[in-house]
Parts: C-alpha cells; sequence; structure tokens
C-alpha cells in the first residue's frame, strides 16, 4: 500500500514550515516526543529544502542562499538554543533514558533535537554533561 501526501503550493510549504517548527521548538511539555523525534526532523529539513526552492523559482519571498545559510550555520537563533534547553530540562530525570545514555548518545540525540539546524560542537557538549 502506498500513501503519499504531497504539498506543492509555495503558500502551504511555508505554512507547513512555521507548523513543523513550532511543533518541534515550540511544542508544550507534553509534547516531548516531537521535538526528540527522528520523523518530525527529517520533514523540517524537507519541508524547508522545498521552501528554498520555492524562494530560488521565486514562488516565495526571501533569498534561498540567506535561508539556507541560516539553517547550516553553526550557531542557531537564541531562541532555537533556548528550546532545546528546556526540551533537555524537561527529559532529564523524568524517567528517559537520558540519565542512562553516555555522552556520546547525549550528544547524537542532541543534534537530533536541534535539526534541522546545525550546531557546534562546543554547544552540544555543554548541553550534554
Amino acid at each position: 500500500m502506498s500513501a503519499r501526501f504531497v504539498v506543492d503550493h509555495p503558500v502551504e510549504i511555508h505554512a507547513l514550515v512555521q507548523a513543523l517548527f513550532a511543533a518541534k521548538f515550540h511544542a508544550h511539555g507534553d509534547n516531548l516526543e516531537l521535538a526528540g523525534s527522528p520523523i518530525v526532523a527529517r520533514l523540517c529539513e524537507r519541508a524547508m529544502e522545498a521552501m528554498i526552492a520555492a524562494q530560488d523559482a521565486g514562488h516565495l519571498p526571501g533569498n534561498p542562499q540567506e535561508t539556507r545559510g541560516r539553517f547550516q550555520s553553526r550557531s542557531p537563533e537564541s531562541h532555537i538554543i533556548e528550546a532545546v534547553r528546556r526540551h533537555l530540562a524537561a527529559i532529564a530525570g523524568c524517567g528517559t533514558n537520558w540519565d542512562l545514555w553516555s555522552t556520546s548518545e547525549r550528544s547524537e540525540y542532541i543534534r537530533l533535537v536541534f535539526r534541522p539546524y546545525l550546531v557546534d560542537d562546543a554547544l552540544v557538549d555543554e548541553l550534554a554533561r
């Protein structure tokens, strides 16, 4: 069985990006699984790729190089970093595997939570402690 969901209108792509990022980085404490979901992370990446393509084609306002650069820089905006900090604080010590994970496993999870943003190793190391 094959199910397909297509979003190809530029305005819908933009709305999807906003909704995914709101769910991933601004979800309430009872939705911890969204921030740490590899599926949501990949959906964010794919939606961003589509938005950049729409900008590149002139269907959405904005500069595709600037948009791409914002996500590929090693320093996400402060509100994104704070959202990740809140998520990590919520999962630490509440019966999750966080306390059992090695520093390497924590670092891998932190990078996942930041996706589609890239993040500096020093920040990952700080948050993994």
